[in-house]
Parts: structure tokens; sequence; C-alpha cells
């Protein structure tokens, strides 16, 4: 049996959407001013401070965060092909572990899998987590974490974001819009 695995934000829900509006409100600052790494970076503000903040923004705009185009249908038909949950692993905290559930339920047709991460009080980092499900491939928006998969996948896939451009990733990632590619690569690699 094929098993993919998900990162959530960046790649399944658009929170860069309301990130930015997020910090703009709280910090007149746009976050997509300069943004050339993943990391969001304000003058005079701790990261503990952004870490928190992202963490509000998740859940005061829950019901405004929406999936990118056609993740949903997407997503459906991978799940349909695996016949088990999409494995789902987030940066997010265990403390909004209740909204991310939340949030896959009103918003995607399938059933979903979910490790939060982030603030977890364990020693294994996002990268072991999915390093020891053994997945076959992994899709990510983030550069650091799609290269560092990579040797432990058959393939690695990187959502093109403003926020990862203009670098040379592994051989073993391949960049892409959307998750269409993924889908075609299940197929391909699917027995039956």
């Amino acid at each position: 049996m094929f098993n993919p695995g998900f990162d959530l934000d960046g790649v399944i829900a658009n929170t860069h959407t309301i990130l930015r509006e997020a910090f703009i409100l709280k910090y007149n600052h746009d976050i997509d001013k300069g943004l050339n790494e993943y990391k969001i970076k304000i003058p005079g503000v701790s990261s503990d401070e952004i870490v928190f903040e992202i963490r509000q923004a998740i859940c005061d705009y829950i019901d405004i965060t929406f999936p990118y185009p056609t993740v949903v249908e997407i997503l459906l038909e991978i799940y349909e092909i695996i016949k088990k949950p999409i494995p789902i692993i987030t940066a997010r905290s265990e403390k909004i572990y209740d909204h991310t559930q939340y949030w896959c339920k009103k918003n995607l047709k399938c059933p979903v899998n979910i490790t939060c991460c982030g603030e977890s009080g364990t020693s294994l980092t996002k990268n072991d987590i999915i390093i020891k499900r053994e997945f076959d491939i992994w899709v990510d928006d983030r550069f650091k974490i799609a290269n560092e998969i990579a040797p432990f996948v058959t393939r690695s896939f990187l959502i093109n974001r403003i926020y990862n451009m203009g670098r040379k990733e592994a051989i073993n990632v391949q960049r892409i819009d959307d998750l269409l590619p993924v889908l075609q690569f299940i197929k391909r690699n699917t027995k039956g």
C-alpha cells in the first residue's frame, strides 16, 4: 500500500493569507515584504511572540482559512487510492490540535490522521516523525524540510510559495504548484 504524507499549512490550508492579515493588523507589518525564507521576522518582536501570534491567528481566523484550490478533490482521490486516512504532520502546536481537527473536518472531504509536533514537549522533531512514519512521498512548502526528508522517501515534493523560491533543491525534490503531480505520481506507483 502506498504511504504518502502531507504538511498542512502552506500545502493544504492557505494559512499564509490569514497570517499576513493578522500581522498587518497587529504590527502594521506585511510579512510578504522581503520574505525569502520560511521564518517570519519583525523588528522588535521576539520569536516567542511571533509563534504565539501565529497560533492565535490560526485559531481566530479558523472559519475564514480555506484550502488551496483543487486540494479537497485531490486529497479525496488520494484517499480513495490508499484506502486510509490522509497522514498530516504539522508544526502546529499540540495546544491547537482541536482547532486543527475542526478545520480538517470542516474543509476536507476525507478522513485525516493529524500529528501536531510543534511545542510537543518531546525531543522528536517534525523530520524525526516524518522519517519514523516511513512515508513513500512527502509534500511540504518548507524548502529545508523537503530537502532534508528527500533521502528518506521515494520523492519529496516542494510546493512553490513566495518564501521558498530561488533556491536549489536536492535531486529527489520535485517543485510543484499544486497537488496534481502528487496524485499523478501516486497513480503511477500504485498497483491495482
